[in-house]
This record gives structure tokens, sequence and C-alpha cells, in this order.
């Protein structure tokens, strides 16, 4: 028997503060958070590996991934981007993606999330030294399916340069040096060499970035 109180009644539970209402609420996010960073780690390593049959089970069948101007539409197109840059590139990749701790949002009620993440591609270079190859970001998207299971819905890639496009323009642009920061200026040209780069840019990328 429970003791009684001095009214003769027995004592009630308290109820939680709102501090451990809250710690026991974030439990289930935390655990979100955690899947979907060992997905992001799991993705590049098997990227770098080459284990593309396991690495494209990391995205749903209808997922949509985008880069440099080109969007791939379902697991097969997806693929075939990788593929493709197996057979032009692999002999040459001896090197590894580097991620930042991702930031991530999830909703535990729809079961969906979004992040963002830097990443490095490092590799060896022509003269056997190190080099970086290609900055950039991963705009992901992802779900977590009926076992439990986080996958991409989505990925966007873009390299620091693209990002950089994205910003607002420095000073107004009458002061704007034609073809600056791969701006176009009162001549509609752009810098000489600008676009050279930028395909350059975007050929390393596609180079390292494969969708991991």
């Amino acid at each position: 028997m429970p003791p009684e109180t001095a009214a003769g009644t027995a004592p009630t539970t308290a109820a939680p503060t709102t501090d451990a209402a809250a710690t026991v609420a974030a439990a289930p996010i935390a655990e979100d958070v955690t899947a979907i960073r060992r997905l992001l780690s799991r993705q590049a390593h098997l990227r770098d590996t080459d284990q593309l049959d396991e690495w494209i089970q990391g995205y749903v069948e209808d997922a949509v991934f985008t880069a440099h101007g080109t969007v791939a539409r379902g697991r097969a197109e997806i693929r075939a981007i990788a593929d493709a840059q197996r057979e032009a590139f692999w002999s040459d990749w001896r090197g590894s993606h580097f991620l930042s701790e991702p930031g991530i949002d999830v909703d535990p009620v729809a079961g969906t999330a979004t992040g963002t993440t830097h990443y490095t591609f490092l590799g060896l270079g022509p003269d056997g030294g190190y080099q970086v190859y290609v900055v950039g970001r991963y705009h992901d998207s992802f779900v977590r399916t009926a076992d439990g299971r986080w996958l991409l819905t989505a990925r966007e890639v873009r390299t620091v340069g693209e990002e950089a496009e994205l910003l607002p323009a420095a000073g107004p642009a009458s002061d704007a040096t034609p073809g600056a920061t791969g701006t176009t200026g009162t001549t509609g040209t752009a810098e000489p060499g600008a676009s050279a780069a930028s395909d350059a840019a975007s050929d390393a990328s596609d180079a390292s970035d494969a969708g991991a």
C-alpha cells in the first residue's frame, strides 16, 4: 500500500517538467540526425571505393540529382551518371570526399529532413602530391522509409563558384567591372578566361562529385 499523506490520501506522481518533456521529445530527433549522418558518411565511402551497387541504394527510386545544370531523375539516371564518370575518370580517382558536420533539420511528424553539408575532394595530383580538386556544398532532402531507414530523395551539388553566383553582387551595378566574379558587364561579355575556368571547375567537380 502506498503511504498516506496527512490528509489520508495517496501522493500523486509529479508531472514531468518542461525540460524533461523536451528531452524525451528530442530523443527520436537525435536518433534521426545520427542515422542521416551515417547515411551521408556511407554514401561518400561507397562512392570513393567504387561500390556503386550499394551506393545507389542510398537514394529512393524516384530521387532527383542536380549538378552543374544536369538533372537526373530516378535511380537509373543517377546511376548512369556515376557509371559514365567511372569510365571516364576512375583510373585517376585516387582521392576521397571529406565532409563537414552537416546541418540537418528533421520533421519527425512528416518523417522528412533537409540538410546542407560542405565537402572537399582531396586526391593525388599528376606529380604524386595531394591537391584539392573541388570544394562545394550538398543540399539534400531525405525521407524516413517504412522500415525506419533514411534515404536521399534529392541532392543538389553546388561548387564554390556556383554558390558565389547565387549571392548578390557587391556595390551598384554601374561600378561593377564587366565580367568580374563571373557576372556580365554592360558589354554583355564575360571576362576572358572566365568561361574556361568555370568549365574546368565543372569538369573537376564532375570527376569528384558523382552524387556522393
